[in-house]
């Protein structure tokens, strides 16, 4: 992720978990997220590993982004 303006979530299903992600992208404080590591290194983990992907997408779809970072 080099632009500043984007999300490591963007074009991924996820993305649209993070609770975050609509007031940081209205004002354009994408590169200002403290979650930014945390999400590339989840999408990469969703995309690339088949055996921790599923129990990963059911923490996105019960607690949601960023909460699911904070345990």
């Amino acid at each position: 992720m080099g632009k500043k303006d984007s999300c490591p979530l963007d074009g991924s299903w996820t993305r649209d978990h993070c609770t975050a992600y609509n007031d940081r992208k209205k004002h354009q404080t994408l590169s200002e997220c403290v979650h930014r590591d945390n999400c590339t290194n989840f999408r990469k983990i969703i995309e690339s590993d088949l055996d921790e992907s599923v129990s990963s997408s059911k923490k996105i779809l019960l607690n949601g982004i960023p909460n699911i970072f904070e345990d």
